[in-house]
């Protein structure tokens, strides 16, 4: 590994760098300061619909924060999207120390592991749907409380998700469907 490299890797490990999934916004702020206001980008999808999204630029990285209000009255960060700020003679691709250096900041006392498959399923074309979605998603991380690490094709973004977001996208599906299906008139 080259010399650079190695003290990028050092810095990015020795430092508080990024949020972590939980943290307060106040934590977030400590991390890296105040989010970056943003004018609303028509064609960037929300990172989780319904949540509040906080912004942070810091050392050559965006952070997105999607943020839920849990039942204690207080926000938590449920979802986070890396990207790096491309710069001239830069790469937006995350690297492999890069992804290793996040996966352990947002690891805690908690582990990660890769995840090779997809669900498997004893429907045949279920099962070829999983393994070609997984496939297309990206490398993924699963960590022992149940998170999720997914780099995407091409190496950016890096999306981590605790169970929290993938409740509340259920629930924002639900309620949609629930409001499609009283939407159809009575025949």
């Amino acid at each position: 590994m080259q010399p650079s490299r190695l003290i990028l890797l050092a810095c990015l490990i020795a430092s508080p760098t990024f949020a972590r999934l939980g943290d307060t916004l106040d934590q977030a702020i400590d991390r890296y300061g105040v989010p970056k206001t943003q004018k609303p980008q028509p064609w960037l999808t929300p990172l989780l619909e319904g949540a509040k999204e906080q912004v942070f630029e810091y050392q050559g990285w965006k952070i997105r924060c999607a943020m839920l209000l849990a039942t204690d009255g207080v926000s938590y960060v449920v979802r986070e999207e890396y990207t790096k700020i491309l710069k001239p003679g830069g790469s937006l691709q995350i690297t492999d120390y890069e992804r290793a250096a996040i996966l352990e900041g947002e690891g805690g006392s908690a582990s990660w592991s890769a995840k090779r498959v997809g669900e498997l399923s004893v429907n045949p074309v279920k099962l070829m749907q999983n393994q070609l979605s997984h496939a297309f998603a990206g490398q993924t991380w699963i960590r022992t409380d149940g998170a999720m690490a997914v780099l995407g094709l091409g190496g950016t973004p890096f999306r981590l998700d605790l169970p929290q977001a993938f409740q509340h996208e259920q629930a924002v599906k639900a309620a949609k469907e629930q409001k499609a299906n009283a939407a159809v008139p009575k025949f």
